[in-house]
């Protein structure tokens, strides 16, 4: 588990049989979270599912996978976790 910053909590899976995930919750408003080792050169992840999915939610504001300052980060428009799919 890692905070990478105030108002996030990272959390890496890695299993023996299938791809590695990150479940990433933002806590508190909107922002850009960095994702830390993991450049944008490499593979990007997919959003397996999200807080913000319209099943989960009556307003959803679905965060979006980005590239801040040559590193993999998730813009997120206000409070939400989601779950990231590494290829």
């Amino acid at each position: 588990a890692a905070a990478p910053d105030a108002d996030a909590l990272a959390l890496d899976f890695a299993p023996a049989d299938g791809p590695a995930l990150t479940v990433l919750a933002r806590l508190g408003g909107a922002g850009i979270v960095p994702l830390a080792g993991r450049e944008s050169r490499a593979a990007r992840p997919g959003i397996a599912f999200s807080t913000e999915d319209p099943a989960f939610s009556l307003d959803p504001r679905p965060p979006a996978v980005v590239d801040e300052r040559g590193a993999v980060a998730v813009r997120f428009d206000g409070p939400a976790a989601l779950v990231l799919r590494w290829p």
